[in-house]
Order: C-alpha cells, then sequence, then structure tokens
C-alpha cells in the first residue's frame, strides 16, 4: 500500500471492518494501545480514590495498568491494580530495602482497602484509626471499605469508551502508515 493513498476511518462499524483488514500482529498492537488508554483513564480514577485511604501511600503509588494481548482470539484485556513489587512509604524499595525496612507489598492488603475486613487482634505496636474500624459482637472489629477499583470504573465509564475509540483510530492510523513504508 502506497502511502499516499492511506484511508482514515470514521465510526465504530467502519473501525471495526477496516481493523479486519490488518494483519494479525497489527491488529493486536492496535488493540493493545486502545485497551491501554482506556485503563489509563481508570488508573488515574482508582488513584483519586485510593487517596482516602493513604496511610504510608504504597497503595496508591503501585496502582499500575498491564495489557493482555491474545492474537489467535483477536482480544485484548486490561488490567488495573496494585503491582506486586515492595514499598517503603510511597517507594518502590529494592532487595536490600525489603530486608532491612519495613517494606510492605501493596497487592497483598488491595482486596482488604476495597471490600472491608475483620481484624481479631490489632498487631503489637499498631493502633487502628479513630472512627476506622468498629467493634462486632464476636470480638472481632470490622474495618469498613474504602473501595479505590468499583467507584473508578464505574465513573470513568464514558471516558473509557471515548479513550478507547481514540486509541483505536490512533493506532489504525499508526499502523497504516507503517504498513505504507513496508
Amino acid at each position: 500500500m502506497a502511502s499516499g493513498r492511506l484511508k482514515f476511518v470514521t465510526g465504530h462499524d467502519r473501525l471495526s471492518a477496516a481493523l479486519n483488514g490488518l494483519p494479525d500482529e497489527m491488529r493486536g498492537k492496535v488493540l493493545e494501545r486502545a485497551t491501554k488508554r482506556a485503563c489509563g483513564v481508570i488508573e488515574v480514577s482508582a488513584k483519586r480514590y485510593a487517596k482516602r485511604s493513604e496511610d504510608t501511600g504504597a497503595l496508591r503509588a503501585s496502582l499500575t495498568t498491564k495489557v493482555v494481548v491474545y492474537p489467535k482470539s483477536g482480544k485484548a484485556v486490561g488490567l488495573v491494580g496494585p503491582d506486586k513489587a515492595y514499598y517503603v512509604g510511597k517507594k518502590k524499595a529494592g532487595r536490600l530495602g525489603r530486608l532491612l525496612l519495613r517494606a510492605t507489598r501493596p497487592a497483598w492488603y488491595a482486596h482488604l482497602v476495597e471490600y472491608g475486613h475483620h481484624v481479631v487482634a490489632p498487631v503489637k505496636g499498631t493502633a487502628i484509626k479513630k472512627g476506622t474500624a468498629k467493634p462486632a459482637s464476636n470480638g472481632k472489629t470490622w474495618v469498613a471499605p474504602k473501595p479505590f477499583i468499583r467507584p473508578a470504573v464505574l465513573t470513568t465509564q464514558g471516558q473509557q469508551g471515548a479513550e478507547f475509540f481514540a486509541g483505536m483510530d490512533a493506532g489504525y492510523r499508526s499502523a497504516l502508515r507503517k504498513w505504507g513504508k513496508d
């Protein structure tokens, strides 16, 4: 395809049909780019919601986006959540930091913040903030949830669609330019 004959596409149906005309490798890159843009909106919003549950800042700092592309089925899946790294405050801890400092791993407790949890007895040397935990009749203490992922997904649905479509369009144009150069 000569670069002078590039055809730009608008509209969801036309874009979908145009993507089917691209080679599988390029289609996967276009889908990855579009999914990453849509998930980026969720990530920004989730970080804003995670701020209200901030003790050390590690959970907020660990939120990230990952996109997995399945080229055979033509699908891309976006994942937004905490990474598996260790953190000291808001900074990633290296190997030595894990051993010497009190590093936390937000992926281990993110679900507890999102959904709430019971605490049987506080760990020695730590205190539960006033107003965040309520004693239950069974001797356990309930820590209220402070959701950050669910509200981020629900409040940004319109933006997600717009960003996905813009990413598809930009990816398609980029793929056509690269394809035209070959």
